[in-house]
């Protein structure tokens, strides 16, 4: 083995036993506050960040990447699910990361889902971006209308913060949200 693949290597197993060790710790922590009925005293980023882990977890790590429990979930853990991640992957990449991280598939539901925390221009700009998105193929990611689209979701979030929408939506629909 030469250095280089050696230190390439050496990276990633500390990396990886990093991370995971982190991930425990935040899964611990989420799972005993979740667990202690402390939930609905937590706000804004604390909130909707332990709710969406609880929802990846149960469905990505109980249930071993099982889509077809996931369409089983309560309507409420998928608006929480699906409206988080859209946020987290657009604010990140833009729509075009969103699409090709996530398809189309799984954006078909939220423009409704941002409607229900309260997020109607998002879920307009959601809309447009899906059909921009079944009408065309992207070719350029420098130059494609979805930029445009992105702009305007940015303009919104300074507008109505979907952090706030999603912890306002969390604590109207608490009973669905608690772990047992």
């Amino acid at each position: 083995m030469h250095l280089l693949e050696i230190i390439i290597l050496s990276f990633f197993v500390t990396s990886t036993f990093s991370c995971k060790s982190q991930t425990d710790n935040v899964d611990k922590q989420n799972t005993e506050t979740m667990k202690t009925d402390e939930l609905a005293s937590l706000e804004g980023d604390d909130i909707v960040h332990a709710v969406f882990q609880s929802i990846a977890k149960e469905i990505w790590i109980d249930k071993k990447v099982d889509m077809d429990y996931f369409t089983k979930l309560p309507i409420q853990k998928r608006v929480i699910y699906k409206t988080y991640l859209l946020e987290m992957e657009v604010n990140n990449g833009g729509f075009s990361q969103f699409y090709s991280n996530r398809g189309y598939e799984l954006a078909e539901d939220i423009p409704k889902f941002m409607e229900m925390i309260g997020a109607q221009n998002h879920g307009e700009i959601v809309k447009e971006a899906n059909n921009y998105i079944i009408a065309n193929k992207i070719e350029s990611l420098d130059e494609n209308p979805l930029n445009k689209l992105d702009e305007r979701f940015y303009l919104e979030s300074n507008v109505n913060n979907i952090l706030k929408l999603q912890t306002n939506y969390i604590k109207r629909n608490l009973t669905y949200f608690k772990l047992k």
